[in-house]
């Protein structure tokens, strides 16, 4: 049975996700549009529909969901339960909304256009792996991982090169930033005085 979104069902079409990252905002690739122009040739050219009647304050505006989050800030902590599942937190609240929506089967799939702005970590990567393990149609503008394992090690690549570039990412900023501290430099705005 199809589940119910806003008493709209969604069950056989497909959700866009773009991502930016905060920490390289000068990259083509990353911006919004770019990936939106992408990813809607490819669901045009692929045949699928997209939810465009789909839409939900702060998640999403005619099927697609734009978010800008940090590419490899991710939270180091986990809960391991007394049933043995292991619990750990995803930042990006977008991205989470779109899985569960994924899982409960409340759409059919949705489009990225690559591995990195789908995932950001070995964590992210394990969700997607199982999404798709349940069937749900995870399709990538630039990619396509067929079901043998030479896919699955196509996956298992990409997703490798999109952690290590979150962490040359990461070492970027980290770096500028303590050359700023050592200049003297604020590394934050100002407070703003108001004169009278």
């Amino acid at each position: 049975m199809k589940r119910k979104t806003q008493n709209k069902v969604f069950g056989d079409q497909y959700l866009i996700y773009n991502r930016k990252s905060t920490d390289d905002a000068d990259n083509q690739k990353n911006s919004l549009s770019y990936q939106q122009m992408r990813n809607l040739e490819f669901a045009t050219r692929s045949s699928l529909p997209i939810a465009e009647a789909l839409s939900i304050q702060g998640f999403c505006e005619a099927g697609t969901i734009n978010e800008s989050h940090s590419g490899f800030k991710e939270d180091e902590d986990f809960e391991i339960n007394l049933n043995g599942s292991v619990q750990y937190k995803i930042s990006r609240p977008k991205f989470l909304r779109l899985i569960q929506m994924l899982k409960n089967k409340e759409i059919k799939g949705a489009i990225f256009l690559c591995w990195d702005r789908a995932s950001r970590n070995k964590q992210d990567d394990v969700i997607l792996k199982k999404l798709i393990t349940l069937g749900c149609d995870i399709r990538f503008c630039e990619a396509t991982y067929d079901k043998s394992s030479s896919g699955e090690l196509h996956m298992s690549v990409d997703g490798m090169f999109a952690s290590h570039y979150s962490r040359v990412i990461s070492e970027k900023v980290r770096n500028a930033q303590q050359k700023l501290r050592s200049e003297g430099r604020c590394l934050y705005f100002s407070p703003h005085r108001i004169s009278r």
